[in-house]
């Protein structure tokens, strides 16, 4: 990933997108926690967002659009949350 900078920038462009599908995203995760005072390493920042799945599909299709790399799994017996993982690297496949 690029500087501190550049991934704020991501994080903004999808903070953007998700409200304009009338949803809000939460800073989540080692970010959340600076802001407490508890400093943790970090490659990435996490957002989160209660979402239907009809607008977490919708934001996965405009972030695949604009060039994202994103892996959506829905919620099962195992993950009864769900993520949508979204990288700011333009080609290649999760790790």
């Amino acid at each position: 990933m690029g500087s501190r900078d550049d991934l704020i920038e991501h994080a903004e462009q999808v903070a953007d997108l998700a409200h304009s599908l009338g949803t809000q995203l939460l800073v989540i995760g080692a970010a959340a926690l600076a802001g407490h005072h508890y400093v943790r390493m970090t490659l990435g920042l996490d957002l989160a967002g209660n979402l239907p799945i009809n607008q977490l599909r919708s934001l996965q299709q405009e972030l695949k659009r604009k060039g994202y790399l994103v892996e959506l799994r829905l919620p099962d017996g195992l993950d009864p949350l769900g993520v949508c993982w979204i990288s700011t690297v333009r080609s290649g496949k999760f790790r």
